[in-house]
């Protein structure tokens, strides 16, 4: 779809610019003027310049566009036929993202669970693994970290099932983290370089960068400095020319211990 090309190319301002003008023309008309098929339209229209206004650290309309979206599906009159269980799942799993990101690490949990139950009775696969996987993310984000690998275990499994190499890659670079988390560096290691040959066959540079870095981090607190300083620079590189600040962000800690470590003082500094 248009949405997933403009995610996947890294033009947030402009797929935001295109969702919300479709949305406004749609809104045009009041809620009770609308179809149902109408409503669920422009509630999917919604979740996704809510998703590229949260890239672009809009976080307050993002956060009202979701609840706007989740007002028009609960309106929806399913009798007629019409299935939102996907679209609420979608929803209720950006709502639980939204929550993590604040710290609300157990009503993410919540979303993420009903998220997950409407994915299942949906028989949506793909939808399943995405929130295996982000069930996963919020245990290990509460130090819970068996309980994150079998969340990220099994949503591994269905992302090779599926054959989807970006879901697979990320389930592995987060049972890295896991791993790392618990001590076990060299198997860390193992799983991030098994996942980065799966975003180069992509050609996704993101999950590259997000690579490399993980891979960059793990090699810091092995000790290895000087590979890890390089792999963190190549990371650091395509993220400035994707223009990804949050990216950046987050790898900038394990680059200036890199530095440090390397006597580099005014750059780590």
């Amino acid at each position: 779809s248009m949405a997933w090309f403009y995610e996947w190319q890294n033009l947030n301002q402009e797929g935001a610019s295109k969702f919300s003008q479709a949305a406004k023309t749609i809104r045009a008309k009041s809620v009770s003027e609308m179809s149902n098929h109408s409503k669920r339209i422009l509630a999917r229209l919604l979740y996704w310049w809510s998703n590229f206004e949260e890239v672009l650290d809009n976080m307050a309309q993002s956060n009202e566009l979701l609840a706007d979206s989740m007002v028009l599906l609960q309106s929806i009159d399913t009798s007629e036929g019409l299935d939102v269980r996907q679209d609420k799942a979608r929803l209720l799993m950006a709502m639980g993202g939204r929550s993590r990101r604040k710290g609300f690490f157990e009503e993410a949990r919540e979303r993420q669970n009903q998220g997950l139950s409407l994915f299942r009775a949906f028989e949506d696969e793909w939808g399943k693994a995405f929130a295996l996987r982000k069930l996963g993310e919020t245990a290990w984000y509460l130090g819970e970290y068996d309980e994150a690998k079998e969340w990220l275990k099994e949503g591994l499994a269905v992302s090779q099932s599926l054959n989807a190499l970006s879901p697979t890659a990320a389930s592995l670079y987060w049972l890295a983290l896991v791993a790392a988390s618990q001590g076990e560096l060299e198997y860390a290691e193992q799983l991030v370089r098994e996942g980065i040959p799966l975003h180069k066959e992509l050609n996704h540079q993101a999950g590259i960068a997000i690579g490399f870095g993980n891979l960059g981090t793990i090699l810091t607190l092995q000790g290895r400095f000087v590979m890890a300083n390089s792999l963190l620079l190549e990371s650091i590189d395509i993220y400035h020319q994707l223009d990804n600040q949050f990216l950046f962000l987050r790898n900038k800690y394990s680059f200036v211990r890199a530095q440090i470590h390397l006597g580099n003082y005014s750059i780590g500094l």
